[in-house]
């Protein structure tokens, strides 16, 4: 994310890390704020998923999810 303009970031969160509340503070900066943030979690990490949305993550995923709907929920973030 530092050495390339990404149109999307889709990353996982784990309730036992703050990966991904540290990816979405990262990409919040001034200079990359418009990047679409879509989180994937399971059901267990609800706390997790909770602050990075908090935190400014335009949407979520289940980790169960199909190809089909990673496609949608990737153009609807784009538009």
């Amino acid at each position: 994310i530092q050495n390339t303009e990404p149109v999307v970031a889709i990353c996982s969160v784990y309730s036992q890390s703050s990966f991904g509340s540290e990816v979405v503070k990262f990409i919040r900066q001034p200079e990359k704020k418009d990047i679409p943030i879509i989180l994937v979690a399971g059901a267990e990490h609800s706390d997790a998923l909770r602050e990075a949305i908090s935190l400014g993550a335009d949407d979520y995923m289940a980790q169960h999810i199909t190809a089909s709907e990673i496609v949608g929920r990737i153009r609807q973030a784009l538009n």
